[in-house]
């Protein structure tokens, strides 16, 4: 009987540490320093801007010394301290989930200043497009949050984002 008890223990412990050292290694690399240019968006409801200096944030699935795994099913989050709930982000493409190579790095797309009124709005999991702009700040304070990385078969990766207007409708967005 304890020898049952005892293999019944390391087995589980041993399948911890499998899971454990299988899991992806998902990293936020960095924010995009330069904005890229977004528009004209015709028929944008709300008086929105129809031209956006939008900006990307980098994220990786770090190669591990053994036991790699890719990240399934991505998720991004925005988690604005000011706001009442979590918006989900798109990846580069439109996509709203996505598998992520061991080594790779992908985009996302993390928000967008208007041009004319200095508007600060976020995709949604769609991407940005007329029907699906979300107003996140009037561009006249800093917004802070959180970014989050979630991913079916490993753990979140998330880092605190601050989101700050300057000159010439440009963002200047950093990662702490």
């Amino acid at each position: 009987m304890p020898e049952l008890v005892i293999g019944l223990v390391l087995g589980f412990v041993s399948k911890l540490l499998y899971d454990e050292l299988k899991s992806p290694r998902v990293e936020l690399v960095s924010v995009s320093r330069e904005a890229f240019h977004i528009g004209p968006i015709t028929q944008v409801p709300g008086g929105f801007d129809n031209d956006y200096n939008a900006y990307r944030l980098k994220v990786e699935n770090h190669q591990k010394g053994f036991l790699d795994c890719a990240a399934e099913n991505c998720v991004a989050w925005l988690l604005l301290d000011s706001a009442p709930e979590a918006y989900q982000l798109c990846w580069v493409g439109g996509a709203s989930e996505l598998t992520l190579n061991v080594g790779d790095m992908r985009e996302v797309d993390t928000c967008a200043r208007g041009i004319q009124t200095g508007v600060v709005v976020a995709p949604t999991e769609i991407g940005y497009s007329k029907s699906s702009l979300r107003k996140i700040g009037d561009g006249s304070r800093d917004l802070h949050g959180t970014i989050r990385i979630t991913c079916k078969n490993g753990k979140k990766a998330e880092k605190r984002i601050a989101i700050r207007p300057v000159a010439n409708c440009q963002l200047d967005i950093s990662l702490a």
